[in-house]
């Protein structure tokens, strides 16, 4: 095997190691949200979100975690009404009450993931082995579509990261300020 081989082998498993970190920084956030929701609102298991891990499963599984987070938080939120003092739920209860948290963005995010796998398949299938100036504007329109869907995705994962951060920090400020439950 040459030094160049070798060199190059090297510099593709840091590249991957270096793409897990945030990866698994993200699935932590994911379990850490889940972790704050009280055991009868969960609709997931927080170590089930590791899942994602497993190539090709995770393109369908991201879809049910993103769902059952949402809807775990979603059931938190209706519990602190019933929580509250008189019956009367805080503010910010009632402004969330009904709503999905986390819901939008985080399927945005699933779909624009989903898409790219079928860029690559739709490229591979209609696309011809040699660019020839013929072809060059396909090979450019894909190449401009796949690019915006790796931004787009990319954006999309970072706001949901965010959202779950914000939403796992609203759980345990009230948690911290209710004090732990029987």
């Amino acid at each position: 095997m040459s030094p160049y081989a070798i060199g190059y082998a090297l510099g593709q498993l840091f590249a991957f190691l270096l793409f897990l970190i945030p990866v698994f920084l993200f699935l932590r956030a994911q379990h850490g949200a889940l972790a704050m929701v009280r055991p009868e609102n969960r609709l997931l298991a927080p170590g089930l979100v590791w899942l994602q891990l497993i190539p090709i499963f995770n393109y369908v599984w991201i879809f049910i975690v993103v769902r059952r987070i949402s809807d775990s938080l979603a059931k938190e939120y209706a519990g602190w009404e019933s929580d509250s003092i008189f019956g009367i739920a805080d503010e910010e209860a009632l402004k969330n009450l009904g709503k999905r948290p986390t819901y939008g963005i985080g399927l945005t995010y699933c779909i624009l993931c989903a898409c790219l796998p079928v860029s690559v398949i739709l490229f591979n299938l209609y696309g011809s082995t040699t660019i020839t100036p013929e072809n060059s504007a396909f090979y450019t329109a894909i190449g401009f579509v796949a690019f915006s869907l790796i931004l787009a995705a990319l954006v999309c994962w970072i706001i949901y990261w965010v959202q779950l951060v914000v939403w796992k920090r609203r759980l345990r400020a009230r948690v911290a300020f209710a004090g732990p439950t029987i």
